[in-house]
Formats: structure tokens, C-alpha cells, sequence
């Protein structure tokens, strides 16, 4: 399944980046599977795999799953703190939920 700012960018969030400008990809994937990176897709291994959420036909992590999987790739404390207020204050998900993941 997507994640990552990808995942973001699918659930709607209007500060996250447009698909075409993203390098990479992030998808996540159970961590005994042994698979790597390669080209645009960059491999994200989870203990337990959240039920995907179906955005225009793609399995997509839930909200806060993928705004961790985002933010840990990211280096900007603006867009960290962007991402994460934009998250709480338009609804989609709670601060709790943000931390959990």
C-alpha cells in the first residue's frame, strides 16, 4: 500500500506535494518480506500492516500512518509542523492518533 507523502497527497491533504513531483514513492509492506528499493519505489517495512484505505482505487495507508511515514523522511520543521497541524485541524485524525503511529 501507498504511504508516505504520496499517501497524503491521495487522502487530500492541500499542503502535501503534487504526485508528479515526488521522486519516490514510499509503499509499505509486511517486514518479512524481502524486497528493496529500487527506481521510485521505496520500501517501508511495518510489524503490523494497517487496514489500507481504497483512494480512486488505490490501497492507501490510513492518515495517521502515513503522516508518520512521511514526517520521518522529512528534514523542514515547517512542513513537519505543517503536516501535522493541517492533519488535527482539517480532521483527519486526532493528535492521539498521530503519536500511536
Amino acid at each position: 500500500m501507498i504511504t508516505g507523502l504520496a499517501a497524503l497527497t491521495l487522502h487530500g491533504f492541500p499542503s502535501a506535494p503534487p504526485l508528479p513531483s515526488l521522486e519516490t514513492f514510499d509503499v509499505l509492506v509486511p517486514r518479512l518480506r524481502r524486497l528493496r528499493s529500487t527506481g521510485p519505489a521505496h520500501i517501508v517495512r511495518a510489524a503490523e500492516l494497517p487496514v489500507p484505505e481504497q483512494v480512486t482505487g488505490v490501497p492507501v495507508a490510513p492518515v495517521p500512518r502515513a503522516l508518520a511515514d512521511a514526517v520521518a523522511g522529512l528534514r523542514d520543521a515547517g512542513t513537519v509542523r505543517r503536516l501535522l497541524t493541517e492533519a488535527v485541524r482539517d480532521g483527519f485524525c486526532d493528535p492521539p492518533a498521530v503519536v500511536r503511529s
